[in-house]
């Protein structure tokens, strides 16, 4: 199994293509970047080896996501 695959327990490793969909299910952080998902723009800027990290941008704001592996 790669660490970006769903494990047993159901963690997922986050990527560019599924973060818009699961941050978007979360009032605190559409309410800073924007409801409308299809706006926003994700990259990774982590290497991918202990953590991911993202930076979020949409018509309101953004965010940095963490998520450790």
């Amino acid at each position: 199994m790669n660490s970006r695959s769903q494990d047993s327990a159901g963690f997922a490793a986050l990527d560019m293509s599924t973060l818009g969909e699961r941050l978007g299910n979360v009032p605190a952080i559409a309410d800073k970047v924007g409801h409308d998902i299809s706006q926003w723009k994700v990259r990774e800027v982590g290497d991918g080896n202990l953590n991911l990290v993202f930076i979020v941008e949409g018509d309101k704001g953004g965010v940095v996501v963490k998520q450790a592996l």
